[in-house]
């Protein structure tokens, strides 16, 4: 049986003020990691906040989800994880994606390129960032970044590098490179409700990961994978919340009660369904935002404890 990890998705200065403390009562809770978003509507800044968390006096996973390439230079990104993960090692997390909320490029004036280019630059990072990884330097010509004797502060890095997206190209990258895939939907432009839940269905979540894993093979490369949970209802009420996802989605209650990132019953019911999809889809790692903690305490009393 697969026991897979629990990271909390955080944020917010009010949050970072009090930061130990919760950080303690996650740790207490069962959760195994934090991890901190990168759009510039939030409250607190990711590289920032990854350092305060991995200072707190807990032993919990502490890593960026995830850093939008384009808003800067993937060796500079490099240089601050490698930073952190010097004082820190075995506990930080290098997320990185192409970038996909058009209001982060928006807010500084940058231009929002077409995905297949954004992914393109993507690539010349993750290439730039395994070899600063492995060597702690690196000389790289190429498109869009040109590198020239470029060394992280303390040679190579002990950061692990996860990679997310939603799309075919970029789950190839993530399976060539990183040490955890996180999958995700490809919602950045739905033209419907049932197109977001056509990406939250159990075939489009096993058919990405199979994308992944097939790169990963080719690659020699056994990553972990990883899940973000897009909505969890913990309660008595299941069937009535169900009702209302269905309807509003516009799918049937049967494809609803399959899709792996949606959890609604009691606590008992959705440890169970995260034990039985873990299983089958082969996931390490499952990500909640921290509004849905509270309740999710609840759940993890109901799963396997394992180490950190």
């Amino acid at each position: 049986m697969r026991y897979p990890r629990f990271i909390v998705q955080l944020g917010g200065v009010p949050l970072l003020t009090r930061l130990n403390d919760v950080l303690q009562a996650i740790e207490l809770e069962g959760f195994d990691g934090v991890s901190f978003p990168d759009h510039l509507e939030e409250d607190s800044a990711p590289i920032a906040s990854v350092a305060l968390a991995a200072a707190a006096p807990t032993s919990l996973s502490v890593s960026a989800l995830v850093m939008n390439n384009d808003l800067r230079h993937p060796a500079i990104i490099a240089a601050e994880f490698a930073t952190i993960a010097a004082a820190h090692p075995g506990r930080i997390g290098l997320g990185i994606g192409a970038g996909w909320q058009a209001s982060d490029f928006d807010h500084l004036g940058a231009r929002f390129d077409a995905p297949g280019v954004r992914v393109d630059r993507l690539r010349e990072a993750l290439t730039i960032i395994a070899d600063l990884r492995s060597h702690g330097a690196v000389t790289h010509q190429g498109r869009a970044y040109q590198l020239s004797g470029f060394r992280l502060p303390g040679g190579p890095a002990s950061f692990s590098l996860i990679v997310g997206g939603g799309g075919p190209r970029v789950l190839t990258l993530a399976g060539r490179y990183a040490d955890v895939v996180s999958v995700n939907p490809s919602l950045a432009r739905p033209d419907s409700r049932r197109a977001v839940a056509n990406e939250l269905t159990w075939e489009s979540y096993a058919k990405k990961l199979n994308v992944a894993r097939s790169a990963a093979e080719l690659a020699n490369r056994t990553p972990t994978y990883q899940v973000r949970t897009a909505f969890i209802h913990v309660g008595s009420d299941a069937a009535s919340i169900e009702r209302d996802l269905c309807r509003a989605y516009d799918v049937e209650p049967q494809v609803a009660r399959r899709m792996p990132a949606v959890l609604i019953g009691n606590a008992r019911d959705v440890a169970e369904k995260i034990l039985e999809t873990s299983e089958r889809l082969g996931i390490d790692e499952w990500v909640l935002h921290d509004q849905d903690r509270p309740r999710f305490a609840e759940v993890l009393a109901h799963l396997p404890r394992r180490e950190r």
